[in-house]
């Protein structure tokens, strides 16, 4: 739709067939999107503990690890240091479950040029990548006893 054809329109020397599977991948990964409520695309989450520093996260990454930690996403809110257990445990399992899930075939594309840059440019970061900053920031915060915000 209109998302994709604004991410692929200024790619006009594309052929059709490339425009059209990139719009087709983009849709794909748009409807999956783990972002649970209408806002602003390009918010910030920036987690801040007085214990460490701030880890900062697009809006969606952030929106995906509130709810994996069992929270509904928003523009603030705090861990209490009590709550900051359950909340690494919960990132934790949910990387070993994504471990554990085999990642879907992708198809040959050829020895296009273009085709080759889009297939590495679309590879997924894993959630351990995403998540790691994330569960430092909250071990630290723990272990100092010191509680973890974000837009407060």
């Amino acid at each position: 739709g209109a998302v994709s054809g604004a991410i692929i329109g200024h790619h006009s020397s594309w052929s059709s067939d490339i425009q059209g599977s990139v719009e087709s991948r983009t849709v794909s990964v748009l409807n999956r999107s783990p972002c649970l409520h209408n806002r602003d695309t390009n918010m910030l989450y920036e987690f801040k503990s007085k214990a460490a520093g701030t880890v900062v996260m697009t809006g969606a990454v952030g929106d995906r690890m509130l709810a994996i930690i069992g929270r509904a996403p928003s523009a603030q809110g705090v861990f209490t240091p009590e709550q900051l257990g359950a909340a690494i445990e919960a990132l934790h399992s949910a990387i070993a479950a994504e471990k554990l899930t085999p990642k879907p075939a992708t198809p040959d594309s050829g020895d296009d040029e273009m085709s080759e840059q889009s297939e590495q440019s679309g590879k997924s970061i894993s959630l351990a990548q995403r998540a790691l900053p994330l569960i430092e920031l909250f071990t630290a915060a723990r272990a100092a006893d010191k509680p973890v915000t974000w837009g407060v």
